[in-house]
C-alpha cells in the first residue's frame, strides 16, 4: 500500500489489526502497530484499542489487555474497555479479577451498565 504511494490512515488499521488478531498473528500485530505509531505518527483510536483489548483478552493475554487499558486511561478513553476486560477475566475463570475491575469502575465514580452486570451473572453460573 505504502509502496504504491497510498498512505493509510487511522481508519485503515483497525480492520487489518482485527484480522491479524483473529488468526493469532501477534508479531505482525506488533509490527503493524509500530508502523502505525512510529513510522506514520498515527495515534490509535478507540476502535483500534477496543479490537486489541478484546483480542488479547480472548486469547488469555490479560497483561497485554491491562497495559492497553492503562494507555487508554491516560488518554481518558477507557469506557467500554472495562467491560471487555471483565468478560476476559470471566472467560478465563478468574471471577476475582472481574470483580476487581468492577470495583475499579465504581471507585472512579463511573457507572457500570446492565451489560457489565450481566457478564458477572452469566459467568457466575458457569463456574
Amino acid at each position: 500500500m505504502i509502496e504504491k504511494g497510498i498512505l493509510p490512515n487511522v481508519k485503515t488499521y483497525p480492520p487489518l489489526i482485527q484480522v491479524l488478531c483473529h488468526f493469532n498473528r501477534w508479531e505482525e500485530v506488533g509490527l503493524l502497530l509500530n508502523e502505525m505509531m512510529e513510522d506514520l505518527y498515527i495515534s490509535p483510536n478507540v476502535r483500534t484499542f477496543n479490537i486489541l483489548v478484546d483480542a488479547y483478552s480472548k486469547s488469555g493475554k490479560l497483561d497485554d489487555a491491562k497495559h492497553l487499558i492503562e494507555i487508554m486511561k491516560e488518554r481518558g478513553e477507557e469506557g467500554q474497555l472495562f467491560t471487555i476486560l471483565m468478560h476476559a477475566y470471566c472467560s478465563q475463570g478468574q471471577l476475582d479479577g472481574a470483580l476487581a475491575v468492577l470495583n475499579s469502575i465504581e471507585s472512579k465514580k463511573m457507572k457500570p451498565n446492565c451489560y457489565t452486570y450481566s457478564i458477572l451473572q452469566l459467568h457466575k453460573f458457569e463456574l
